[in-house]
């Protein structure tokens, strides 16, 4: 029941994180300390820090199993042990259940049409877990030198793009690794498992607000899991940055923050948006009986909205940022603090009750905008948006005005998490 709507969507919320996540903070300097830090490898922090990990990481471990829904407990044998020398990068990895097999490359990825970039350009390869993927290997990502010491806003921004390199690929038991066999998180929760990007789709999306009568013919649609992820990389940075391992603290800071970044996404708080729930059980019954056209309906309609606004939003945004055009209302949207003050402080259960939910609210109003655009459809079918045929139109218009308020609130949320990171002033006037 429902699997079907899963099977062919996109997996990414934002095409890019690192985009939002560096103009939300551009202006804010008053959160992100304006001093350099130095770049440290994962295995020298980790062999340094190994005593405190272990206690750390049985903390964050008893805490999500207290205060996280539907959480899956790690299984023993994974727990870190400090005493023993070998492999602790690896074993920090497999306890807190991500793919071991990321790169964890010393990189940043810079601004589009940088001039003089800052080090030697990498690929996907390099620094994700895919043998190929064009458009990573298109992003500006450069490498950096352990020792070498660069801005706090860079080591975060390029951090929040970094979880869709390969951190949740692969980790079910359906999808062929052995780390998926023993991590505990059962078979893949939706989706095909034979498709690796769809596989961390649990991860990266929170079904949290469908109807009861969804979760009970389908329970596995409670089964999404970005507050686990949120929950340890800001223990983590927090640990970080409390042991003078400034690096470190602001790129666990960013990865916590990809996650709350695909929640602000409707098309990932939202199982189907735009079809209510008794059209859809309408739809599989007809389905079950012999009649699938309307279900191919829903999943082209589906994939091609979800696919089009992410490729729409990216692409204006980059040529935006081209131009240097910072005093588009689309660019000063991810700025405008005045609306942090709208929303509660930062807590275990924000990203559930506070992004996931007020994202949901938006999804049928997004849907139904991208739905009377034919120039925004337009995108899922282009790499370069000067060969489109069709022109700006009414409907990208709205759909502009609609992105600006979730870039009002992607910007408030990320920087609401920052302050409670860092420990700043969280008084809202």
């Amino acid at each position: 029941m429902f699997w079907f709507i899963f099977f062919c969507l996109p997996v990414f919320s934002w095409t890019n994180h690192f985009l939002g996540t560096y103009l939300t903070f551009k202006e804010s300097p008053e959160i992100l300390s304006s001093n350099p830090v130095k770049v440290e490898s994962f295995k020298a922090f980790v062999n340094k820090e190994a005593i405190g990990l272990e206690k750390l990481l049985e903390e964050i471990e008893q805490e999500a199993r207290e205060k996280l829904e539907n959480y899956p407990p790690r299984p023993e044998h994974l727990r870190f042990q400090a005493n023993d020398p070998k492999n602790r990068e690896i074993r920090v990895l497999k306890a807190l259940r991500l793919n071991p097999e990321i790169k964890l490359a010393l990189f940043i990825q810079e601004l589009p049409a940088t001039k003089k970039p800052s080090g030697k350009k990498l690929f996907a390869t390099e620094v994700s877990v895919y043998k190929e993927d064009k458009f990573l290997d298109s992003l500006p990502i450069y490498e950096v030198k352990e020792g070498s010491i660069i801005k706090p806003i860079q080591v975060l921004s390029t951090a929040s793009d970094e979880p869709d390199y390969g951190h949740d690929i692969n980790l079910f038991t359906d999808t062929g690794t052995d780390f998926g066999q023993e991590y505990n998180f059962g078979t893949l929760s939706f989706g095909n498992p034979k498709y690796h990007y769809a596989t961390q789709a649990p991860f990266h999306m929170g079904f949290f607000y469908e109807s009861g009568i969804i979760y009970k013919l389908a329970p596995n649609f409670k089964r999404t899991y970005p507050e686990i992820r949120i929950h340890q990389f800001y223990k983590l940075a927090q640990f970080a940055f409390a042991t003078g391992h400034e690096y470190w603290g602001y790129r666990f800071m960013g990865w916590a923050m990809h996650y709350l970044e695909d929640l602000t996404q409707p098309y990932h708080s939202t199982m189907s948006p735009g079809n209510s729930t008794p059209h859809l059980l309408w739809v599989e019954f007809k389905s079950i009986i012999g009649f699938k056209g309307t279900k191919q309906e829903i999943i082209e309609r589906l994939s091609d909205r979800h696919t089009a606004i992410e490729v729409y939003q990216y692409n204006f945004l980059k040529s935006l940022l081209e131009k240097s055009d910072y005093t588009h209302p689309m660019v000063k949207a991810y700025q405008e603090v005045s609306k942090d003050k709208d929303y509660p402080n930062f807590n275990i259960h924000y990203a559930r009750e506070v992004v996931a939910k007020e994202s949901n609210s938006r999804a049928e109003g997004l849907d139904e905008r991208i739905g009377k655009s034919p120039y925004v459809l337009a995108f899922k079918d282009v790499k370069d948006s000067s060969m489109l045929d069709i022109k700006p139109d009414e409907g990208s218009k709205e759909i502009n005005n609609y992105l600006i308020q979730m870039m009002n609130s992607f910007g408030s949320h990320v920087r609401n998490f920052a302050k409670f990171v860092l420990k700043k002033d969280f008084e809202k006037s």
